[in-house]
This record gives structure tokens, sequence and C-alpha cells, in this order.
């Protein structure tokens, strides 16, 4: 393409219309978007041609240049078949005769803006194809559209066989499609994300890679594509994801077999030995490639020990970093490498060695090597011991319908301490932490030290307001109370309670999770406070993940109509509020993650925004609606879409859309059946009619819980989507959802604040 124009130079634009009124009207466009109107020749290349089509003889050339400017084709009045034919000879957008002159301006204008727009990719051409990121453009549908030369590199295909892959089925990331999946999902919800995902390499064996997806969206939040982008990560991530994977491990032995795979994967070395100090010696607890199986004892010290197990060929020598566990010595990690490699193995090894005591540390307190699988710097129970712990008594408590609360305590910037004052001072305060929480403990509960800073307070018996104000105690304590010999110290808390409220923990996983979230919204608010979970708190984390606010002024905007569109009819307040809740509370059961929880409940609270265009005589009429008035509120989920489209993702319109939409096809505004309906549209549906059946209106009176499941059961796999029926039961047979739906009068907040 020419060269775009400077910012205050014209842009050049040729006219070969034979037609004079049509030339007349381009012209003055032309003018009126500043652009100069040149002739053919050997003059300055033009930025756009207007040419009629069929074209004249000459025009049909400029298709063939590689670099052609914008052509916008003049076409017969009603011809569609010469405007399809120029659109796919490569015209960018066709106008028919007569020529108006303000569709002309528009046509130029726009034409004008596509010669920038491609310019500005052409200036960043040159960069792109220099980066040493792999970088692929893809259309809505995940299929490859383009790739720079680094993608070539780092996935081992060329350009053209790359071209047309689809990601996530192609043979190109894997082989965890899930994580493929859930990357573009989040990349949808939040407009980019970070992942850690698996190259399957033309030239060699799988490897991990860096991603990042940043999804492409038009004028109407409708996603058009997607940017990948693919590098090898750096040794901070490579380490990271080496703890997660050791971490991940179920038992001992696979903690210290992946340990030192991953050792010989980070440092490129040829065998490894991870041998741990025991009474009688050192003892070969993993190895690669080395010369003693494991289990082996070696009664003799450390070098003598990995000189045994390893064994060494000229050009080679052994590197040892030592290892050390909760401040004591541990064992070491060996490893053969060529001669010439050995300062870089050496450094790697090291490094990893810090992310490798972290897994031996759990490990160790799996095996219950530690004292009665205790931390050995504050004698408390360590991680393992007090997630059995909490796995028997959630059982106990649900068992008994009893209360059970979980505090997690993070001391606040710990590690900020040991690096101004050392370890020593580090772990002083680790020590009277625990102490003072000790303290505060009551008969019944438990207190372990879980991570380096962490610590976990279950209260059995305890609500969530008893577990708060006890946990507001030991906060005050902790931030009044300067620690001997290092000074003022501050925590974080996070509360959760066993069952309550919707979405919240009925496994001992969820009551974790909760507590961990609450502590993580407690870091957010500023540290040194105290956080009780709640499904609002989740929201706040989530969205600050995604670096957004979880409540921009505009989907606050929406909630008000929201409730302004509920307080019309006393019947109907706090239905949408409602209906979110109750979809949050299925979407749990269905397992689905905290995220799409999240963006389920803003879809669910602004689902009937819609009926803010329904007239008040039909929406609030009393008595049964005719054909005409059916047809007015019919089209409300359609209204409500195009209302909260600039507000939520084009995938959380979608679903208010779809929210009238039945299991066998016979709902509206679409008449989707099935799997064409989004999952989540599917639940909204659910509780959106589950609600209405327990609420009064002025047509009927509010049904029973048990009417209302029999009636959703009934309906399943013909109006409901059965796994949400299921769900449904699920929920209520736990007591999640209330008996009775208590109805406030509409007046504003004011009034309900008042009440």
């Amino acid at each position: 393409m020419p060269a775009p124009p400077a910012p205050f130079a014209p842009a050049r634009i040729q006219l070969r219309v034979a037609d004079a009124r049509a030339l007349a009207a381009l012209a003055r466009a032309a003018a009126n978007a500043g652009m100069e109107v040149v002739s053919g020749g050997n003059g300055s290349a033009p930025h756009v041609v207007v040419a009629q089509w069929p074209p004249a003889e000459g025009v049909t050339g400029l298709l063939d240049l590689r670099h052609r400017p914008e052509l916008l084709a003049v076409v017969p009045a009603g011809d569609t078949a010469a405007a399809e034919d120029a659109l796919d000879a490569g015209a960018g957008d066709c106008i028919m005769l007569p020529v108006r002159a303000a569709e002309a301006e528009m046509r130029v204008a726009a034409a004008l803006r596509r010669v920038r727009e491609r310019a500005a990719l052409a200036d960043t051409a040159a960069m792109v194809d220099a980066l040493p990121t792999g970088l692929a453009v893809l259309d809505a549908d995940g299929r490859i559209a383009n790739v720079n030369p680094a993608m070539e590199r780092v996935t081992g295909y060329a350009a053209e066989v790359l071209m047309g892959m689809r990601v996530g089925r192609d043979p190109l990331l894997g082989p965890d499609t899930a994580a493929v999946a859930d990357a573009f999902r989040r990349a949808r919800s939040a407009g980019s994300t970070d992942a850690e995902l698996t190259v399957r390499h033309a030239g060699g064996a799988p490897r991990a890679v860096s991603a990042r997806v940043a999804a492409s969206r038009d004028d109407t939040g409708t996603v058009t594509g997607y940017l990948l982008t693919l590098r090898d990560p750096t040794e901070n991530e490579r380490a990271h994801a080496a703890l997660g994977r050791l971490t991940a491990a179920d038992a001992t032995g696979t903690v210290h077999a992946r340990l030192v795979r991953e050792a010989a994967h980070l440092a490129g070395v040829r065998a490894v030995a991870l041998l741990r100090s025991d009474p009688g010696g050192q003892c070969v607890v993993g190895e690669v490639r080395a010369d003693l199986p494991t289990g082996t004892l070696v009664p003799f010290d450390a070098r003598i020990a990995r000189e045994r197990a390893l064994r060494r060929d000229p050009g080679e020598v052994i590197v040892a970093v030592p290892l050390r566990v909760g401040g004591r010595e541990w064992g070491q990690l060996a490893a053969v490498t060529a001669e010439d490699a050995h300062d870089e193995a050496d450094r790697l090894l090291a490094r990893f060695a810090g992310v490798a005591a972290l897994a031996l540390a759990d490990a160790d307190a799996r095996e219950g090597r530690t004292e009665g699988s205790r931390d050995p710097l504050t004698g408390l129970p360590g991680h393992n011991a007090f997630f059995s712990r909490l796995t028997e008594a959630v059982a106990s408590a649900r068992a008994a319908r009893r209360p059970l609360s979980l505090v997690i305590m993070d001391i606040d910037r710990l590690k900020r301490l040991n690096d101004q004052k050392g370890h020593s001072a580090g772990d002083t305060v680790v020590g009277e932490v625990a102490r003072r929480l000790e303290a505060a403990a009551g008969d019944g509960d438990l207190v372990a030290r879980i991570g380096g800073e962490e610590f976990a307070w279950l209260m059995d018996g305890a609500d969530a307001v008893a577990a708060l104000e006890a946990a507001r105690r030991v906060r005050r304590h902790i931030a009044e109370t300067p620690v001997p010999g290092v000074g003022e110290v501050t925590a974080s808390f996070g509360v959760a309670q066993l069952g309550g409220e919707q979405g919240a923990a009925e496994t001992p996983g969820e009551l974790q999770r909760n507590a961990e979230l609450a502590v993580e919204y407690a870091k957010l608010r500023g540290r040194n406070t105290v956080i009780a979970w709640s499904f609002d708190v989740t929201e706040e984390v989530f969205a600050r993940r995604a670096a957004m606010p979880a409540e921009t002024p505009s989907l606050r905007a929406m909630k008000a109509l929201a409730w302004a569109v509920d307080s019309k009819d006393p019947n109907t307040f706090r239905h949408s509020e409602r209906v979110a809740d109750l979809a949050v509370t299925i979407a749990m059961a269905m397992g689905w993650s905290d995220s799409r929880r999240v963006q389920l409940r803003e879809a669910g609270i602004v689902h009937d925004v819609g009926k803010i265009a329904v007239p008040d005589a039909v929406l609030l009429k009393d008595g049964p609606l005719d054909d005409a008035e059916r047809a007015v509120i019919n089209r409300h989920p359609e209204t409500g879409a195009k209302i909260v489209a600039d507000v939520l993702s084009a995938e959380q319109a979608s679903w208010v859309r779809a929210h009238h939409e039945r299991w066998d096809g016979g709902g509206y505004p679409d008449g989707l059946a099935g799997e064409q309906i989004p999952e989540e549209a599917r639940v909204l549906a659910l509780a959106d009619a589950f609600d209405v059946m327990r609420s009064p209106r002025t047509y009927k009176a509010a049904r029973s819980l048990e009417w209302a499941l029999g009636e959703a059961k009934a309906n399943s796999g013909t109006q409901f989507w059965p796994p949400a029926v299921e769900a449904l039961e699920r929920v209520i047979a736990r007591g999640l959802v209330q008996e009775e739906i208590t109805l406030e009068p509409a007046g504003g907040p004011a009034a309900v604040a008042a009440g």
C-alpha cells in the first residue's frame, strides 16, 4: 500500500468514474474529507481509487499490486452481482448509482479510515517480524490467519503449515485442551489473559511455553478474533511452573521423582541424585540415570555419597547444592554435567534449590518426618496434618449439623522483613504470632502453620460471626503489641463458614478456598484487617485479578435500572437479585469455577432490564396478556441484551438475550434449542422460572418450594436443561434455598434500609 499520509498532509484519491453526477458528488466528498484528487500517469500514487464496476481497462491492474490502494467500486443501480464481483476481486466497499452526496461522503471517509488502519499495521509489520515472541492472528473460531517468523521457530512448523490450524483442536497446543479452552474463555471475559501451555513442537518433544491470549472486539462488543503470543518461559517462570507440578504430586515418592526430573530438565544435566541426610548416612530418595537406585543408604558423608551415586565420564564433573528445609540441613541435590557447563549448571541448580525446599517441606509433612507432622519452627501441626483434620471436621460438622469456621491468616510483608532484617527476625515473628494464635484458640480449636507466613485456625462449633470476632481480637493483639527485638507487625485474616449463603462452602476444599479469597481481599483492602467471605468478596477478587474494577459506574447503573424494573411491582421486588443468587447456587452445585459464577451473577442481576421498555399497562396488567401484549413483553430479552451490551461482555449479553429460550426449542426470542442455548442462559432460565413459580403475582398465589421443584422436574428435558434441574434438586436437599420468599414493598433504597 502507498505510504500513509503524514498527519497533516492530504491523502490522495483518484476518481475513475464516467458518470458526471457521480464524479461531482465524489469530488465534493473527497474535498470535504481533506483529500487531494489526483489523475493517473506517473504522478504520486493514490491512496484511494474510486472506479466504476465492471472496471474499465487499466483498473484491473490495480488489483494485482501487492501494495494496492483502497478500491471503492461504483456499480449500476440494483446490480448486486456486480457488487459481489467487485468485493470478491478485492474492493473494500461498493456504492450504487445514482451516487448521493451524503452516501458519497460516508463511503469515502470509511475508505480513508481503512487506508490509515492498514498503514498503521504496515508500519508495525517489520517490528512484529523482528519480535522474538511468536505471534499469531486468529479468527473468531480460533483458526490461525497469520503468523510472524518467530512463531515458526517457537512451534517448529512452517508458516504455511500453521495457517489454517485451529488452536485447541489441531495438534499445536496440548495435550491439556481444557487449559487451552480456559485461556480463551478468560480472554473473552477479561480482554486478555496469560497461561502456561504446552507446544507440540514439530521437531521434538512437547515443551512448555508462556502464552498470552488477547480478544479483539468490534463496535458491538462481538469477539472478531484473537492475538496469540507464545514465548519460551523465563527462569523464574520455569521455576514457578516446576513448583506447581511438584506440589501437585499426591505422594512423597512422587514429589522426589518429579523433583529430580525437573532439576535435570531445568539445568540441562545428564544425571541427578536427590540425597537425604539420615542418621545412618545419605539416602538416595530420587534419581535420574544415577548409579544407585532409590532407597539406597550410603553410610558416608555427603561428598562420598554423591560420588558413589553418580558416575562421571571424562570431561564431566559433579555439581551439588545443599538443601535446607525449615531451617535445618535436609540433604543435597547433585548432578553430573559437562566440565565447561559447570558454572551454569551450578547456578541453575542453586536457583532451583529454593523451589525444591518448598516441595520437600510439604512432602516431609505428608510422610510425618517432622515430629508428629509438626512445623519445626513453631511446633504447630503442619500443612498435611491440618488439612487431614479439616476433612474430618467437615464430615463431623455436616453430620451433626454443627457450625464450623476456618480462619486463614497471613503475616503482612514477611518477605520484606526477611530481606531487611534477616531470616532470624522473620523466624522470631513467625514464632511469636504462632504463640498469640495458640493463646487465643479455644478448647477444641486447631491452629496450624500451613505455609511460610500463613496460619490456619479451625473453630469447630463456631459460626462466622463468632470466628470473625475472635479473629478481630487476635488482629488487634498482633498489631498493638510489638514483637520483642523486631517491632510492629500486622496480619491479614480471612474467615469462612461451612454452609450458609449462596455459593458458600460445602466441602473442605471450598472452605479453604473461601477463606483464602477473603485473605486476598483483606490484602487488597490494605492489609491488617479481617474479612469474612461472601460472594461479593469473590467477585471483587476475581475482578481485581483481571485488572478491572468489580463494578464500573456503568454496571452500577445497569443494576440500578434492574432494581427500578423490579420495584415497579411489589410482587417482583428483588426478583433479579434472587434469580442471580439462585443461578450462582445452581452453578456451584454443577462445579463451575468462581470466575464463571461471577460473570453469571452479573448477567442474572440485569437479566430483566429489557422490561424497562415495556409499557406499565402491559408489565403490570392484572390478568393474562393477549397476543399483542405477549408479543410486546416477549421482546424484552432482545432489548435487554442491547442495553447491557456496552457494560457486560458479548457472551454475557447473549445469556441475557437467551434466558427465555427453552430446551425443546419453544422459547423466545430466537427459538434456540438444546446445545444452541448457552449453558449460562439455561441456568438463568431455570432460576428465573423457579423464582416466578414461588412468588405471588396478581394472577396467582405463591407456590411452595416442594411444588416448584416438582414442576421443574416435570419440565426437565422440555422447558429446562436436565443437568441444571438435577443441580437445583441437590442444593434444595442441602438446605441452600429458603423455604419462603420474603417480598419487600417497592419504594427505593432508603425505604428498604429503613425497613
